[in-house]
């Protein structure tokens, strides 16, 4: 038989299948959304992403994993945590 908690986060898992959802004991959301964003000399927006980490220190390897992949990391870039906190940056 489910709980109300389980029938709550099966509900809010359903509505974000597209992204996994984590939840710490208190059954709250674990997953922060964090931002990066990289451009051109010329100032022209080449990569603007949002994607989830569990806290500041994942998302910093998360993005630079991300700008290796996509031989982004000698180009101008910044990723942001959803407080506002610089967690990368390169000019």
């Amino acid at each position: 038989m489910l709980t109300k908690y389980d029938r709550e986060r099966r509900e809010l898992a359903g509505n974000h299948s597209r992204s996994l959802i984590y939840f710490n004991i208190k059954g709250e959301c674990s997953m922060k959304m964090y931002k990066i964003t990289a451009f051109e000399a010329n100032g022209e927006k080449i990569l603007d992403e949002t994607f989830q980490a569990e806290n500041d220190e994942e998302a910093k390897k998360l993005g630079e994993k991300l700008l290796s992949e996509k031989n982004l990391l000698n180009k101008t870039h910044r990723c942001t945590s959803p407080s506002g906190k610089l967690l990368l940056f390169h000019s």
